[in-house]
C-alpha cells in the first residue's frame, strides 16, 4: 500500500484468482478510481512518485526468473518499467527523493543467496533518455539485517541508512564528468561507458566504448586525471585505475591497469550522469 503525497489517492495490491494480483489505485473515500492490469509476482511494495504522476511498483517474473520495478500512471496504465540485475535479490522497499529524480531501491537476499555474505543491497537508480541507470549500490552483509532507507526532506539528495550495525547519512552530488580532452563518462552498474565527443557525437545510453566490471560490482564514483586516465570508486571500496586509449574512432577499450582495495569506504560519494 502506498498514499500519494497529497493524501488524495492510494495504491494496493488486490489478490485475484490463482497466484495473480492486481494493481488498484483509491480514492480516499474507498471508491475504485482506476485498476491496472493482473500480474502473478505484484509485490505489496510500491511507491509514487512526489509529484503523484507514476507509482513504482515490485514485481517478480518466473521464467526467466527476474525482478522488475514497474511504473504505473494513475489510471493503472503501465508506463515502462526498471529491470533490475539481481535475479537473486528480492525488492525489500523503494524511495523516491524529494525531487522525484533517483528512485533508492532496497534488495533483500532469497533462497540459496540469503545464506551469502551479502545479505541486502541498497541502490541508487535515475532515468535519462528513457534508460534507467544504476548510479550508486552498497552492499551490506547478514549482520546488518534488514535495512531502512530515507531520503532527506530538506536536501533531496541526501540518503539515510539504519541498520543493526550502522546508521549513515549519505550525501550525493550530480557531475558531468568530462576529461580535459572530451571523453565523457556515464556510469550504469558495473559498465562505465566512454565517448570522445572530439570525434565523435554518441548519445547515451549508447557509448563509443565501455569497460566491464565483474558482475558482483558497481562503478559508484568516478575522476578524470590530468592525463585523460579514470580513476574509479566501487561498490566493494576498491579504486581501480584505467588508461583511455588515444582518442580515435573506433575507440579501442579501455584497460583496467591497477586497483586498490579501500579499507573504509567515504559516506560522500558522486554520481555520474
Amino acid at each position: 500500500m502506498s498514499w500519494r503525497s497529497d493524501g488524495e489517492f492510494v495504491a494496493v495490491s488486490l489478490p485475484v484468482l490463482g497466484a495473480e494480483a492486481a494493481l488498484a489505485v483509491l480514492s480516499r473515500a474507498g471508491a475504485v478510481h482506476s485498476q491496472g492490469e493482473r500480474t502473478s509476482g505484484r509485490s505489496a511494495v510500491m511507491e509514487w512518485r512526489p509529484s503523484g504522476e507514476l507509482l513504482a511498483a515490485a514485481v517478480k517474473h518466473a521464467q526467466p526468473p527476474t525482478h522488475v520495478v514497474a511504473l504505473y500512471e494513475r489510471n493503472g496504465l503501465r508506463h515502462g518499467q526498471l529491470a533490475l540485475r539481481d535475479a537473486a535479490y528480492a525488492v525489500a522497499d523503494l524511495k523516491w527523493n524529494a525531487t522525484g529524480d533517483v528512485l533508492a531501491v532496497v534488495l533483500e537476499a532469497e533462497g540459496e543467496a540469503a545464506a551469502e555474505a551479502v545479505a541486502c543491497k541498497v541502490q541508487l537508480w535515475a532515468r535519462g533518455n528513457y534508460h534507467w541507470y544504476l548510479l550508486w549500490e552498497r552492499c551490506l552483509p547478514r549482520s546488518a539485517h534488514r535495512v531502512l532507507v530515507q531520503w532527506d526532506r530538506e536536501q533531496p539528495h541526501t540518503l539515510h541508512l539504519v541498520s543493526a550495525t550502522a546508521a549513515l547519512s549519505l550525501g550525493f552530488a550530480w557531475a558531468t564528468v568530462v576529461s580535459a580532452q572530451a571523453t565523457a563518462a556515464v556510469v550504469d552498474g558495473h559498465e562505465l561507458q566512454l565517448t570522445p565527443f572530439e570525434v565523435a557525437v554518441i548519445p547515451p545510453p549508447m557509448a563509443a566504448t565501455k569497460l566491464s566490471l565483474v558482475a558482483e560490482e558497481r562503478v559508484c564514483a568516478v575522476a578524470w586525471s590530468a592525463q585523460g586516465h579514470v580513476l574509479l570508486h566501487t561498490s566493494s571500496g576498491a579504486l581501480a585505475l584505467v588508461k583511455v586509449q588515444r582518442h580515435t574512432m573506433p575507440m579501442a577499450p579501455p584497460q583496467l591497469v591497477a586497483t586498490v582495495t579501500c579499507a573504509s569506504v567515504s559516506t560522500m560519494s558522486t554520481m555520474s550522469s
